[in-house]
């Protein structure tokens, strides 16, 4: 399946998706709607840090399928965190955050899953 989830509890719960070419928006929601029972039962605040490959290839719309995921966003994620080298990705994650200044979700973009680490972890810390 190219879009697979995994839970894992390190000092913070966190789930990780990961993505893989080629896929589609019905393969992603699929992967989110299995990963939900998880977030339903953890009451602490959640990392979340999706995958992207290196060379991505993007289905249509992305920018209101990222309006959507954040609106069905569960309400204990505290983090959300996208792991690109895709410049394309950036550029769209920074103008889908100029165009919904306070939702419940703001999406950072980093360069490798060491980073994304990092930053769920500084941002669940701010939270506690």
């Amino acid at each position: 399946m190219p879009v697979t989830f995994e839970w894992r509890d390190m000092d913070y719960p966190l789930m990780i998706i990961r993505v893989e070419n080629p896929w589609n928006w019905t393969e992603f929601f699929l992967a989110l709607e299995e990963s939900d029972p998880y977030f339903q039962v953890e009451k602490r605040k959640v990392g979340t840090i999706f995958v992207l490959p290196d060379s991505i290839n993007l289905p249509p719309n992305m920018l209101s399928q990222t309006r959507s995921i954040v609106y069905k966003t569960p309400a204990n994620v505290g983090a959300s965190v996208i792991v690109s080298k895709s410049r394309v990705v950036d550029a769209l994650i920074g103008i889908f955050n100029k165009l919904h200044l306070g939702s419940k979700v703001s999406l950072r973009t980093v360069k490798t899953f060491e980073e994304a680490l990092q930053v769920v972890a500084e941002t669940l810390t701010q939270q506690e």
